[in-house]
Formats: C-alpha cells, sequence, structure tokens
C-alpha cells in the first residue's frame, strides 16, 4: 500500500507554516495518479497557501509498480553510509520480491529514469553500458564540461539518451533497438537482490560474462551525441530537467572516471570465486575461535547463533573502509552461511536484525556497555570495538537481542560477572584484532 504522513513546512519566503503531505511509499498499482506526481515532481512539491510560491521539498520515497515488479528507493540526503543499511533491511525479503527489480537512486531525475527504463520494458544495466559506449564518442573538447547523461526514451526502433553539459547547448545520442537487443544477446547480467545503485561507474558489478569478441566491444554503431534544434524537443528537456541536476553529478562524470577504473578493479577482485571461498573461510576459521573463548563462560547460551552476525558485520565494516564495494558479501556471503546452517525464517530474520543494530553503531549509535560497569579502557570511538562491546551485550544478556536498548539488565554473582569480562571479552579483542589483520592482509592480496 501507498503510505503518507504529514509533517509541518515551513514556507521559506513568508514563513507561513503548513502541514505537508508526505509519501513515505507509492503503489502504483493502488494508486495510480501517484505515478505522474512522481514523473512529474509535483509529489516532492509545496506550494505556500499564503503567498502561493512553491518548492520542491526533499524527502525519501519508495516507487513500487507491483504490475512490473520493480521497486526504486530514492534516498534524500541520506549518508552514504545509510546505503549498507537499506540494502539489508531488505536483504531477507527475497521471496516476496522475488523476479523484482530493486534500485537505489540518489535523485530525483534518476528514480524518474529508472522509472521510464522499466516502463520501456528495458534493462537498466545494459542502459548503463549504452552510456558508457556514449561518453567514449563524445569529443575530448567537450568531456570536460560533461554533465550527466540519461535515459530519454524509446521510440520508432531507437534509443534516446540525452546528454547534458555545463555551459553548452545538451545533446541527444541514439541507438537501434537492434544494437541494444545485441548488447542483451552477447552481455550476460545478474540482478542485485537487493536495493542497489546501478549506475555506470558500477557496472562491471553486474556483469557476469561479456561474451563479444575484444575487437567487437566498441562497435560502430555507439550513440553518438548530435545536436538537434526542434523546439519541441527543447522543451521537453527544460521541463525534464527542471533546471535542477543535483551538483553530485557533475562529479559521476568527470573526477570519478579514472578513480572508478581502480575501484572497479578491486570490485571483480572481490567478486572472484576465490575471493568469496577465502571470505567465507576467514569467517568460518575466526567463528571456531570465538566461539571456543565463548564457552569458558557458563553465563553463556546463545554463542552458537551470534557470532555469526558479529563476524559478518565486522568483515563488512573492514573490507568497505578500504573502498572495495561489499556487495558481495550482502548478497553472496550471508545467504550462503545461512544456507549451510539451515537455518529457519526466523532465525534469518534475527540475523537479518543483528547485521541491523550493528550498522547503528558503525554509524553513530552508542553500545549500552551493560557488562563493562563503566569500568573499561575501550577505545569507544573505533567502529569495531563498538561492534565488540555490542556483541557482549548481547552474550551477556540475550534479552538485547530482542530489543537492544530496553532490555532489562541482567544481574549475575561478581564471580560470573568478572569472569565474563577477563575470559571472555579481552580475549575476544585480542582475537577481533588478529581478524581484522587477516582482513587486510586478504584484501593487500587481492591488490597484488
Amino acid at each position: 500500500m501507498s503510505k503518507n504522513i504529514f509533517e509541518k513546512i515551513k514556507c521559506p519566503n513568508c514563513g507561513n507554516q503548513e502541514d505537508f503531505r508526505i509519501w513515505e511509499s507509492v503503489n502504483t498499482e493502488l494508486n495510480p495518479e501517484l505515478a505522474q506526481k512522481v514523473k512529474d515532481r509535483s509529489l516532492f512539491k509545496f506550494v505556500c497557501s499564503k503567498c502561493k510560491n512553491d518548492y520542491e521539498i526533499e524527502y525519501t520515497t519508495l516507487y513500487h509498480d507491483p504490475k512490473l515488479r520493480f521497486m526504486v528507493y530514492y534516498f534524500s540526503n541520506e549518508p552514504k553510509d545509510n546505503i549498507n543499511t537499506i540494502q539489508r533491511n531488505h536483504l531477507f525479503s527475497t521471496d516476496v520480491l522475488k523476479d523484482y527489480k530493486l534500485r537505489m537512486v540518489d535523485t530525483k531525475q534518476k528514480l524518474i529514469e529508472k522509472i521510464k527504463i522499466f516502463e520501456d520494458g528495458l534493462d537498466d544495466i545494459i542502459i548503463e553500458i549504452l552510456k558508457g559506449l556514449c561518453i567514449i564518442n563524445i569529443p575530448a573538447e567537450k568531456k570536460e564540461a560533461l554533465k550527466a547523461i540519461y535515459y530519454y526514451g524509446k521510440e520508432d526502433e531507437k534509443i534516446t539518451l540525452l546528454v547534458m553539459y555545463n555551459g553548452i547547448q545538451n545533446e541527444y545520442a541514439r541507438v537501434s533497438i537492434k544494437e541494444y537487443d545485441n548488447l542483451v544477446k552477447d552481455i550476460e547480467t545478474k540482478q542485485p537482490k537487493v536495493f542497489s545503485l546501478v549506475e555506470s561507474n558500477n557496472i562491471s558489478n553486474y556483469i557476469i560474462k561479456d561474451n563479444r569478441p575484444d575487437n567487437e566491444k566498441i562497435k560502430e554503431e555507439t550513440p553518438s551525441p548530435t545536436k538537434e534544434n526542434k523546439q519541441e524537443e527543447n522543451e521537453n528537456i527544460d521541463n525534464d530537467e527542471d533546471g535542477e541536476v543535483d551538483s553530485d553529478e557533475d562529479e559521476e562524470f568527470d573526477d570519478e572516471d579514472e578513480d572508478n577504473i581502480a575501484n572497479d578493479e578491486d570490485d571483480d577482485l572481490i567478486m572472484s570465486n576465490d575471493g568469496e571461498a577465502k571470505i567465507k573461510e576467514l569467517i568460518n576459521t575466526y567463528y571456531t575461535k570465538f566461539l571456543e573463548i565463548a564457552r569458558k563462560s557458563d553465563i553463556i547460551t546463545n554463542a552458537e547463533f551470534e557470532i555469526y552476525p558479529f563476524l559478518c558485520s565486522i568483515i563488512d565494516l573492514i573490507i568497505e573502509q578500504a573502498n572495495i564495494n561489499t556487495t558481495v558479501i550482502r548478497e553472496h556471503i550471508y545467504p550462503s552461511i545461512m544456507n549451510e546452517k539451515k537455518w529457519n525464517e526466523n532465525q534469518q530474520k534475527a540475523f537479518n536484525e543483528r547485521i541491523y543494530l550493528y550498522d547503528e553503531m558503525i554509524m553513530g549509535k552508542n553500545p549500552r556497555a551493560i557488562w563493562l560497569n563503566g569500568n573499561t579502557n575501550l577505545n569507544m570511538k573505533e567502529e569495531k570495538m563498538k561492534c565488540l562491546v555490542t556483541f557482549g551485550d548481547i552474550l551477556y544478556n540475550p534479552e538485547c537481542s530482542k530489543d537492544y536498548y530496553n532490555a532489562p539488565i541482567r544481574l549475575y554473582g561478581v564471580f560470573e560477572s568478572i569472569n565474563f569480562t577477563n575470559q571472555v571479552i579481552f580475549p575476544m579483542i585480542e582475537l577481533l584484532n588478529k581478524y581484522t589483520t587477516d582482513i587486510l592482509n586478504f584484501v593487500d592480496s587481492q591488490d597484488e
């Protein structure tokens, strides 16, 4: 269903305050009238009833088309660290969302673009490849002014891309449907299982195999930008863009181009079968070591399950800090572990909830540290230590796994508490440092 709430909005012009409807989600089957409001951006427009000025309001929303089976999550003003949280929150909805295309976007124009692509029955992964081919054909003197490339539409057996520049006239690039179909046939792609950013600068993450011969990978019929003077189409450019493209887009096709080459190489290494096998080996090796330590305390009853989400969060954190794409961990390693352990639906949900809790610590929340009694020399500013303290709370009091911040404090004897800290947590700190070192060594070995 479509969800909405009302929030007070203050007019920047006259200071008038009034309620504004914010659509947290849009279901086009239940509310088809909202689809057009997203496309013309009126869903985000606030019109002051007093001075009649209008403004676009920034807020996050989920666009859901049940008929065409796709969802696009537009996150407005969200920190980049929140991307992993969004992905993990939906990681175990795969049965419900089977065969869905799940995307995230960070601008309204990208939201509209994804909707157009899917409504036209096209694969956005192939469209992003076409954008890359288009960039190849842009003259060098224009590349410096390139702002962004968007899918514009499909008509008369042609796919049209809108090429936008800073300071010079926008252009169109066209490619035949036949050429698009050839790319679909030659390039084996994979759909992400979680909400993901699918863009030109990370497209290699979604290509399984490119079956084109090397000399065919840049074909003669690649989209070349050309100026057009049709009044109607020029007006469409103005209406479609509404004079607004986020400044982040500039970097996307300029300064980041060279950096993305290196990043894509790292991503490809992480996505390899050997890389996946090594990650799983690290997790399983340290699982055994952490479990051996946990068994030294009589009060710990939940270690066999709780160690897995903790270790997965740590390896995800360290690899992400090394600027390497962690999609493989979320899409392959987590499900693989669950399949091997034969966890039921409740256990999978609990795993996801624990991952989310560690994410909150990484993104700034503070752990309760109920087992510390305020007496510690731990560096609580370090993300992995905050995760360890949270992990300790869950081992110390399993009620924390149900409602971490509201769980009642569990009291143990003095000897049991001291034993938990000295024989469990402190050895785990040392083991966590070794685990981190081995993860970094793995990352370094992938760079060689």
